[in-house]
Parts: structure tokens; C-alpha cells; sequence
């Protein structure tokens, strides 16, 4: 899926680039130069679809926006970053689902709250949210992925290191209308 560009092509898929950037390879900056390198290569309209029986849909997609919402979510984050340094296809699959969440309206402390839509969204797009969690290299990680009601499926929306505080167990109501693909 991911493959290097050539001689000419992208500077950093060359072996003297990784052998130069060495120890700066887990800095913030490279951090940076790796989102915009996997959002090049993500499709800008459908994303990157990835099957897996542990979805409850069978399989989560990866939009350019997921890549950079993880990023801008966790930057501070040093197992998050070096997930985002790794990814590929296998680095989201045998996540195991753990609950849901509904998507709430903002909070009236919220710069977004609206006095006048109280029960407007901060993410319209999602019907609820689920959580999935992985333990990578000794760290636990929690995935948050919208039911995106755009896609009819589960899109992943962030990679975090704290356990949801919203997290409610067993299946979201809505989950029986949505079958697995």
C-alpha cells in the first residue's frame, strides 16, 4: 500500500535521509513530516479501508483527517507519535472493542456553545462513537471511532492514551440497525 517514490520522489524513503535523521526520527518535526507523507498517501475521498473481524462493522476506515486528528489530539504523546511513525494496516488491526459513547452536544462552558442550538454537535457527522483499546510496546492505547453517518461506518477519529471518561460498556442501541459488512 505504502510504497517509496523513486530516486526522484520523495526524500523521505531515502535510506540516507533515515540514516541521517537517526535519533531525530521520534521528534515532534518528524512526527509532522510522517502525517503529511500518510495523508499524501490516503485517498482524499473514500480513505483507506481496512477489514477486521474486531470492528463491530467488520472494518474501519482511515480518513486523511483521522491521521492528522490523532496527530493534533496526542502530539505530546510519545506512544501515540511513535504509532503515527509506524503506521501501516496492521497497526490497526486486533484492537478489542471496550464501549461507546454518545456524541454529546457542547458544553455551555465551550467557546462553540450556542445559547441559541443548545443541542447543536461538536461532531454532526457522527451518530455515536466506539472505543477499542491495544496494548503497543507496554503502553495501553485507546482508538475513538465516530459511526460516521456519511460513510455508514466505523472511521477512526483519534489514538489517545487515556482510558474514555465517557466510555459507557455493552453495545450502543443504534448498533443493532447497522450490519456488518
Amino acid at each position: 500500500m505504502f510504497k517509496a517514490q523513486g530516486k526522484k520522489g520523495n526524500c523521505n524513503s531515502c535510506p540516507y535521509v533515515d540514516t541521517a535523521l537517526g535519533k531525530v526520527a521520534n521528534t515532534k518535526a518528524y512526527t509532522a513530516i510522517r502525517v503529511k507523507e500518510l495523508k499524501a498517501q490516503i485517498d482524499q475521498y473514500e480513505g483507506l479501508v481496512i477489514p477486521d473481524g474486531n470492528y463491530l462493522t467488520g472494518q474501519i476506515r482511515v480518513l486523511r483527517g483521522s491521521i492528522q486528528s490523532i496527530y493534533e489530539h496526542a502530539i505530546e504523546e510519545e506512544s501515540v507519535r511513535q504509532w503515527i511513525l509506524q503506521f501501516s494496516e496492521k497497526s490497526l488491526k486486533g484492537w478489542q472493542y471496550r464501549g461507546w459513547a454518545e456524541n454529546r452536544p457542547y458544553d455551555s462552558e465551550h467557546p462553540m456553545f450556542d445559547p441559541q442550538k443548545p443541542e447543536k454537535k461538536k461532531h454532526p457527522e457522527a451518530k455515536f462513537f466506539l472505543y477499542y483499546s491495544k496494548e503497543i510496546e507496554g503502553k495501553q492505547l485507546w482508538a475513538n471511532v465516530k459511526m460516521h453517518k456519511n460513510y455508514n461506518g466505523e472511521v477512526l477519529y483519534t489514538i489517545e492514551t487515556n482510558k474514555p471518561e465517557d466510555l459507557i460498556e455493552g453495545m450502543p442501541p443504534e448498533m443493532g440497525k447497522i450490519r456488518k459488512r
